[in-house]
């Protein structure tokens, strides 16, 4: 009978070990790097994630981790992995990718009259407008701009119209006409010449304010269509 018992005994000890370490074996323990501790069965280790499933239910689902949440696991053989931090790798940028920044508003620039401009709700010259379209440094704002007003300088040309005009008009008083030869003296020659310097003077100075309104007018186009 007492041989009987201990028989039993001795296979009870012997399911008990076995089951002790079949458990033992199947224990690894993860250690968390905000200091928690999790003893688990290790099942897959990539190059982001540690797999594992739960120790009291090694039949149910795998878990997973982010490897830089865990500091170090311990096999049931006692070997030791430790696992450094490493930086999230930033997505790269498509340096040809092309960014819209969002448009600067603009008061809103319009004629006003002949030689006036209406510009955040105040009515400004010519020159004022030249100097807010060039504040924007646009090139093709900007030139149109640059040609007005070297044209608007050349407008003062046209001055001199007047001066040619009363010289022409004294010299032509002062001339006698020979009534035997039958021609102009110097007089008449000199106010003739004069005359048509002045004219020409008005006529270029007309010209350079036309092309000056065009270029003016050019570069309104320019700011209204894009400012």
């Amino acid at each position: 009978m007492k041989t009987k018992v201990y028989k039993i005994k001795k296979s009870l000890l012997f399911l008990v070990l076995v089951v002790f370490n079949s458990f033992s074996m199947a224990q690894d323990t993860l250690h968390f790097r905000n200091g928690n501790q999790v003893i688990v069965k290790v099942t897959e280790i990539t190059s982001q994630l540690i797999k594992y499933k739960k120790i009291e239910h090694l039949d149910g689902p795998i878990y997973s981790d982010l490897k830089n949440d865990i500091f170090s696991i311990v096999y049931n053989n006692g070997i030791k992995e430790t696992f450094q931090y490493e930086e999230p790798i930033l997505p790269v940028v498509n340096k040809t990718e092309t960014y819209v920044l969002k448009p600067k508003k603009y008061p809103k620039l319009t004629p006003f009259g002949a030689t006036k401009y209406t510009y955040d709700g105040s009515i400004i010259g010519n020159k004022e407008m030249h100097t807010v379209l060039l504040n924007l440094n646009d090139p093709r704002i900007s030139k149109h701009i640059k040609l007005a007003q070297r044209q608007a300088n050349g407008q003062y040309i046209g001055f001199a119209f007047f001066p040619c005009a009363i010289a022409a008009m004294y010299m032509a008083s002062e001339s006698s006409v020979s009534p035997t030869l039958n021609y102009f003296d110097d007089e008449i020659a000199g106010a003739t010449i004069v005359g048509i310097l002045g004219l020409a003077c008005f006529t270029t100075s007309v010209t350079l304010k036309v092309k000056r309104t065009k270029n003016e007018a050019a570069a309104m186009k320019l700011y209204q269509q894009n400012y």
